[in-house]
């Protein structure tokens, strides 16, 4: 009895790792996560996620459209002067396009520039 039950823990542990696992390759390598109606984020590719001064961002690329191009995505930086017009928040969530002046002298004060870090963190394209 106790065989069996840990037979079935492992199993069901071994499966939600993998899943885990794969869902983090998937997402850096660029393959395009579909909301659930919207067809609004349906065409965003997504990058990893990384960490800058006191925020979590992740980069996103939208190939087609009114602003298509690399965007920074966090809830931390929001919305300030020197943003492009391309920059926009929907509710807490800020997206920073990579052409945006606040988000550029942002990234520089920690050493970065905006295309190295759409070079380490973005979507494979």
């Amino acid at each position: 009895m106790f065989k069996r039950r840990a037979r079935v823990l492992l199993g069901l542990l071994l499966a939600a790792s993998a899943t885990l696992l794969l869902a983090g390759f998937h997402s850096h390598y660029g393959a395009s996560i579909r909301a659930s109606s919207s067809s609004y984020y349906s065409d965003y590719l997504y990058g990893s996620r990384f960490r800058l001064g006191g925020g979590h961002y992740q980069v996103l690329y939208r190939p087609r459209g009114y602003g298509s191009g690399y965007y920074f995505v966090s809830t931390y930086l929001s919305g300030a002067r020197g943003c492009g017009r391309f920059c926009y928040s929907r509710g807490n969530t800020h997206y920073h396009h990579a052409s945006c002046g606040h988000f550029r002298g942002y990234a520089s004060r920690y050493g970065y520039g905006v295309n190295q870090l759409i070079g380490s963190y973005g979507p494979r394209r």
